[in-house]
């Protein structure tokens, strides 16, 4: 057995750290032991606080976005329409929405483009570009983000987009060695997300929405500086840089009636966090083995369609993000049951065209579209039917 072990010894080695630590090329095994760390998330935490912090993603302790920064939310994104290259509105141009981050960033984004090219009610001028990259955390751009940037300019290359047709970023981001205890690791966060968004806007000049995302569950991984409670605290950091927005910082203005923009307008979008299989008040549980086995902090596939899935959802039902994201001219107002209340609205000048046009835009738009659940065209009668709700629904006009 010696004499084996000296001529593999390589193969000894890894088998001996497989063993004694459970590490595996520089990364520690899952521990799937730790299915809970007895922390709140933050979605949960209305009535109480994280050492002295309050929690809810938003101010005094709520879910829901202040009334103000809701209808500015909802203003903007009304005004987000297709551009061309030129960054000039255009019925046949794009919107681009990109994604930015890190590895878990692009893995999760990844799963999301075959979603959303296989969902029907996706506007065809939503173009979405995976331009995260592995290894590019938020303290490394911040620091030296030449190579990232140049990244992301060759993918929006490859997809035909320019920087002026951007007009939505998903960021969700971290720092690769957190040596800061908490707050001030989560402060530090904070700040380089606001360098970031400001960056953003002078790269890309017609960036409207910034929808941010906290990491996932982290009790699984062994990694000091990836596991918990890093993981949770980088929840704080996004919370704490909306706060700042929402008061008025002007280092994060969106209003040009406030001042200088230097930042878009920024609202949470899915969060992601939960206490491992200590279900979230809405469901929502990590299990191990819906990250790496190989590290415990990394999605596997099942943990990347999950994310993706929740990010789907989002784009599709939050209010700032129908506007530009659902099918255009027909954007789903309502459902019943299976069916879309359909609507005609036109976006680039944000009003509803007349009766006539409405009905057979909805007509052709119910004739093309395929029933949710069962996959199958939907028949005349229900065509009719549609047709009907859209009248009995239709908006009043401003």
């Amino acid at each position: 057995m010696r004499l084996a072990c000296k001529a593999f010894s390589v193969f000894c080695l890894f088998f001996t750290l497989v063993m004694l630590g459970g590490y595996v090329d520089g990364y520690a095994m899952a521990d799937c032991s730790v299915k809970s760390v007895g922390l709140t998330p933050l979605s949960d935490l209305v009535n109480g606080n994280y050492q002295g912090f309050s929690g809810g993603l938003y101010p005094s302790q709520s879910n829901i976005r202040p009334e103000f920064h809701e209808q500015a939310g909802l203003i903007i994104s009304q005004n987000i329409r297709p551009l061309d290259a030129q960054g000039n509105a255009d019925l046949n141009g794009r919107i681009g929405l990109i994604s930015v981050g890190m590895s878990n960033t692009n893995q999760e984004f990844g799963h999301l483009l075959p979603l959303v090219d296989d969902a029907f009610n996706v506007r065809p001028q939503v173009v979405l570009v995976n331009a995260a990259q592995g290894g590019q955390s938020a303290d490394k751009i911040v620091n030296n983000g030449t190579q990232y940037w140049e990244g992301v300019d060759r993918k929006l290359g490859d997809a035909g987009l320019t920087p002026q047709q951007i007009q939505v970023v998903w960021l969700k981001q971290a720092d690769s060695r957190p040596s800061l205890e908490f707050p001030a690791n989560a402060q530090q966060l904070q700040e380089e997300l606001k360098i970031l968004s400001q960056t953003m806007k002078d790269r890309f000049p017609n960036l409207a929405i910034i929808y941010l995302t906290s990491r996932i569950y982290g009790g699984y991984s062994r990694n000091d500086l990836r596991n918990e409670p890093v993981s949770y605290q980088t929840g704080f950091a996004i919370k704490w840089l909306i706060e700042a927005q929402i008061n008025g910082d002007p280092e994060l203005n969106y209003d040009p009636s406030n001042g200088p923009v230097r930042a878009p307008w920024l609202s949470w979008g899915p969060y992601l966090w939960a206490d491992g299989m200590n279900a979230r008040s809405d469901g929502l549980t990590w299990a191990c083995d819906e990250l790496r086995e190989d590290d415990g902090h990394h999605p596997s596939d099942l943990g990347r369609d999950k994310v993706a899935s929740m990010l789907l959802d989002f784009l599709q039902t939050d209010a700032t993000a129908q506007p530009w994201f659902l099918n255009n001219p027909i954007a789903c107002l309502a459902c019943n049951d299976d069916i879309a209340i359909a609507g005609a609205f036109d976006n680039n000048q944000n009003t509803f065209i007349d009766d006539s046009e409405v009905l057979n835009a909805v007509r052709r738009w119910a004739s093309g579209r395929p029933m949710p659940e069962t996959g199958q065209a939907l028949s005349d009668q229900q065509v009719e039917h549609i047709v009907d709700l859209w009248v009995q629904s239709k908006p009043i006009e401003n």
